[in-house]
């Protein structure tokens, strides 16, 4: 994700010779929306995954036959968790990345 975020900063902020006609703070504005609709879809997807593991584990955790299905709800549980986890790091490493990119346009201009 954060090469997708990189590579649009680098086609969209104009270096200096090419400056003229952009407004920077519009194309880091339109970023951030695209980036923020993305990052709430993810979320969601994620929440929804976690809360269908938890309903697999709560409608069968009395059935000792389904024991494989129970640990295989669990190990996505724990997945999907990791998986937020790493999620937060990227969302701060793409932050910083648009406000670093986006500030020296500024700067240039």
């Amino acid at each position: 994700m954060e090469d997708k975020i990189i590579f649009e900063l680098n086609c969209r902020l104009p270096t200096n010779s090419f400056a003229s006609q952009q407004n920077i703070n519009d194309i880091c504005k339109d970023i951030k929306t695209k980036l923020g609709g993305v990052r709430k879809q993810r979320a969601d997807l994620l929440q929804k995954c976690i809360k269908e593991n938890q309903a697999v584990i709560a409608n069968v955790h009395d059935d000792p036959t389904r024991a494989d299905e129970i640990r295989s709800a669990h190990t996505n549980i724990r997945l999907l968790r990791n998986e937020n986890t790493i999620e937060e790091i990227t969302v701060a490493q793409a932050d910083q990345t648009i406000y670093e990119r986006c500030r020296k346009a500024e700067l240039l201009s």
